[in-house]
């Protein structure tokens, strides 16, 4: 159902249940790693809006991640469609991320995402937002994520904290209420 860079999203049924599995293109060395990371902090989840992982393999040459199918990004719903939100409906999605992130905050230690975006907000249906992707979580790399969505203290490499998360939900939820894409056109330094 998508491609990218990292791999191939297929669709399925596991168990009676519909499922999206995302097959890694390289699953040696660093990606090896990453994928385990990303993983164990996916596991430990559990919240109405975070996508549920079902389960995964991390044996090469055929690495994968099994979770629930949702039906779309919060991307293509903004970007894609002819019919726009609506305001209650852009509400309660816009809640539905800030739960997320609330619980996300929450944990111990806290779970900062680092990478925010409409892109990494998933739908099921039009009415229920999920967050996914937790690749940047125990990243290293200080200026990880996103441009369109990252503070000014990102850009400058300074540690982040759950406030790089609250920061990309503001852009976010200006994406929401304007359907314009963050920074559209800008290159990251000139963001």
């Amino acid at each position: 159902i998508a491609n990218g860079a990292m791999g191939a999203i297929h669709a399925g049924v596991w168990r009676g249940r519909k499922i999206a599995a995302k097959q890694l293109h390289d699953c040696t060395g660093d990606a090896a790693i990453a994928l385990r990371e990303e993983v164990e902090v996916h596991a430990a989840l559990s919240h109405i809006n975070i996508v549920e992982l079902l389960g995964a393999s991390l044996a090469p040459p055929h690495c994968c991640v099994v979770m629930e199918l949702c039906t779309r990004s919060l991307f293509e719903r903004v970007h894609g469609c002819r019919e726009g939100l609506g305001r209650r409906l852009s509400l309660r999605l816009a809640a539905q991320v800030a739960s997320g992130l609330a619980y996300l905050h929450s944990r111990a230690p806290p779970v900062v995402h680092r990478d925010i975006k409409s892109h990494n907000v998933l739908l099921c249906g039009d009415t229920t937002a999920k967050i996914c992707d937790f690749g940047l979580v125990r990243s290293k790399e200080p200026t990880a994520g996103t441009p369109n969505y990252m503070p000014p203290e990102t850009f400058l490499a300074q540690p982040g904290c759950g406030g790089v998360d609250v920061f990309a939900l503001g852009i976010l939820l200006n994406e929401l209420f304007s359907s314009e894409v963050p920074w559209d056109g800008y290159e990251p330094m000139n963001i």
